[in-house]
């Protein structure tokens, strides 16, 4: 699985084999908000834990498997209020 982590504070969490079959345009790997950027991508396994934080220091750390996997085009859910 891989977990996406953007400027404001949503995860994204997708199959890697969603990424498997690339055509020659490429493929939409995520859907950003106009004033959002892509922050970080990790391959995880299940039971690892994420840790997320902001710049004005929030953190939270749960577990791989609290993130519903979703298909490429979205955007993911919000991660800290």
């Amino acid at each position: 699985m891989l977990i996406a982590a953007l400027l404001l504070l949503l995860v994204k969490k997708t199959s890697l084999e969603a990424y498997s079959r690339p055509k020659r345009g490429g493929i939409i790997a995520i859907k950003l908000r106009e004033d959002d950027e892509l922050v970080d991508v990790v391959v995880t396994k299940p039971g690892d834990d994420v840790v997320l934080a902001s710049a004005g220091g929030m953190a939270i750390r749960f577990s791989e498997s609290d993130v519903r996997s979703m298909g490429r085009n979205t955007s993911g859910v919000k991660g800290i209020n």
